[in-house]
């Protein structure tokens, strides 16, 4: 049986890391940047010492939907390929940055 599938987009897998699909490589990507920075919250709200608060499981189903919709997704991550685009050592692949803000 596969770790992921319709319902399950990414795992964490115990000493071997994270894993994470989508329905394009830049939903993919998008959702593996966001479960780290998550992950990351996590530890450090758990560092305080106080107790974690429980969100309402209707309003985190709508975040999780508003957030992994196209517009999110690829305004990212047009952003993330600008940035990388800039750096000198991409100049050489000859791509356009005119389109990025």
């Amino acid at each position: 049986m596969g770790v992921l599938g319709q319902k399950h987009w990414s795992a964490l897998l115990a000493h071997h890391g994270l894993i994470v699909g989508g329905r394009t490589l830049e939903e993919a990507v998008y959702r593996a940047f966001f479960f780290e920075k998550a992950a990351k919250m996590q530890l450090l709200a758990m560092g305080t010492g106080l107790p974690i608060q429980q969100v309402d499981p209707g309003l985190a189903r709508k975040a999780r939907d508003w957030r992994i919709n196209d517009g999110p997704v690829k305004a990212h991550f047009g952003a993330w390929a600008c940035d990388a685009l800039r750096k000198p050592a991409h100049a050489d692949l000859g791509f356009s940055t005119k389109n990025c803000l």
